[in-house]
């Protein structure tokens, strides 16, 4: 199964990440997410994003990762630093993105997702 999940309105304050739950997964589940992120400072500096994770759960065991991370397509700025986005479990059956801004700078999020489920 194939669906695309928009996500919008998401801001960090500092550098406290922020979880943003994608998906449930229900037991023996898998499910890949490539995603499209952006992201525009206080000070109006735009960052973007492109990256993949997949990510399975084994009967009721909490979600686990499958293979290596890739590391995410940047169009840094270099001036600002580096803020992050990672797939991550969340809790006994969710995966969700984990995103960790800067320190003193206001963030704003938006993401496409591109979900496969099997």
């Amino acid at each position: 199964m194939h669906h695309v999940i928009e996500i919008s309105g998401i801001h960090t304050s500092d550098a406290i990440p922020v979880l943003v739950d994608l998906r449930v997964l229900d037991p023996n589940q898998a499910i890949t997410f490539q995603y499209c992120a952006i992201a525009k400072t206080s000070a109006n500096i735009v960052l973007a994003w492109h990256g993949s994770r997949t990510w399975q759960r084994i009967g009721s065991a909490a979600p686990t990762a499958v293979g290596l991370a890739n590391l995410p397509l940047i169009d840094p700025n270099i001036a600002i630093g580096d803020p992050s986005i990672t797939v991550v479990a969340s809790g006994a059956d969710k995966v969700a993105l984990r995103l960790v801004g800067l320190l003193l700078t206001e963030i704003d999020w938006a993401f496409t997702i591109d979900a496969t489920l099997v």
